[in-house]
């Protein structure tokens, strides 16, 4: 395989991660936008009434993908660097 290959190579991959990146954080900020407007609702409707299982299963779902989500957004614009 030639260096120009390989470059051209290189510089497709480092277009599908920038490419996939944005395309996460526009996703993300839809997500965390949805988490914004349902706020008072969820205050009103869930927290400050009586806690059954099923509330607890949603609460366990809503935030540990928001959380998840997080930690995902962050490693996705960390720059890691390579070992030799």
């Amino acid at each position: 395989m030639s260096d120009s290959s390989l470059t051209f190579e290189t510089e497709d991959t480092a277009r599908e991660i920038f490419a996939h990146n944005y395309l996460h954080l526009a996703v993300i900020t839809f997500l965390f936008y949805d988490h914004l407007i349902t706020s008072r609702n969820e205050i009103d409707y869930l927290w400050r009434r009586p806690k059954s299982q099923s509330a607890y299963w949603f609460f366990f779902n809503r935030y540990f993908a928001f959380f998840g989500n997080i930690a995902v957004t962050v490693l996705g614009f960390t720059t890691l660097a390579a070992q030799a």
